[in-house]
């Protein structure tokens, strides 16, 4: 019973050193919060959505809290936070960026009739909440208005804040990744792509191309197409059509570029989403 009573003794005079010495101590109060970001939402929502205050005792803050209360928001994909002491606290923040929209249509509750409104994914397939744009208006106009629609997607499901259910939806995002990457970007605009056919991709470009993909190795079907419009251009032609899902032989049809003048591919901007620091 003595060592029962010695730890307790230890115990409550620890908590009252840390009470008296620690978490009451001004010399480590939060001075300064650093925010982070890679995207749109202005450094005070973010610190709104943590809940922390100058002021408070960095020593007393749950971390682990605070990273996933951020990270429970449905524009966040990841967060990281870090206190420095004395009184630095880090917040770092990787927001789900746009990169395809879906139009879709849902009753009005006033009337009943149908109502047209924009869907946007990210590249994960998460819905992105429609509140982001009230955040960010022009930012996210910015980011958005020359993103490809995604059409044919059926009866799918979007609920903010979640992956979308549809394989080919998912398969047509990653598409969209691979294209960025591939020869082809910046020589096509990539207008709509079509996901109603579970064979094949449709793919059309502000070029008027149309070119049909497999739901698979979209690297080696891009390299396939810059080869075919590389022949193209320098025979002074342009593609209408190709299939790429064919992969014994490539069905294409051509148009003379002196009958026909492509749209001009458009100058790349800044991605708002490619920010360090907010």
């Amino acid at each position: 019973s003595g060592i029962v009573a010695c730890l307790l003794v230890c115990w409550k005079g620890g908590e009252y050193l840390l009470e008296r010495y620690v978490y009451t101590n001004p010399a480590l109060a939060i001075r300064h919060v650093e925010i982070s970001s890679d995207g749109i939402i202005p450094a005070d929502r973010i610190a709104t959505w943590a809940n922390v205050k100058v002021g408070e005792n960095l020593l007393r803050l749950d971390l682990s809290r605070i990273k996933r209360d951020l990270e429970l928001m449905p524009l966040i994909e990841s967060a990281s936070v870090e206190r420095v002491l004395p009184g630095e606290l880090i917040l770092r923040v990787h927001e789900r960026e746009p990169i395809a929209r879906v139009h879709v249509f849902a009753p009005r509750p006033s009337d009943g009739l149908l109502e047209r409104s924009l869907i946007f994914l990210d590249v994960q397939g998460v819905v992105i909440p429609e509140f982001v744009r009230e955040i960010n208006t022009k930012a996210f106009e910015d980011a958005t208005k020359f993103l490809p629609v995604l059409t044919g997607v059926g009866a799918t499901s979007f609920r903010p804040g979640h992956q979308v259910p549809s394989a080919q939806i998912l398969a047509a995002l990653k598409w969209i990744k691979a294209f960025g990457q591939s020869g082809m970007a910046g020589r096509v605009d990539v207008r709509e792509i079509d996901v109603s056919s579970t064979t094949a991709l449709l793919v059309t470009t502000e070029q008027s191309n149309e070119i049909s993909f497999a739901y698979s190795n979209f690297e080696d079907q891009l390299n396939r197409w810059r080869r075919i419009y590389d022949l193209g251009r320098s025979n002074n032609q342009m593609l209408a059509s190709l299939d790429l899902v064919v992969t014994n032989y490539i069905p294409a049809v051509w148009l003379e570029l002196t009958n026909s003048v492509p749209a001009e591919v458009r100058v790349p901007q800044p991605s708002p989403y490619r920010k360090k620091h907010v």
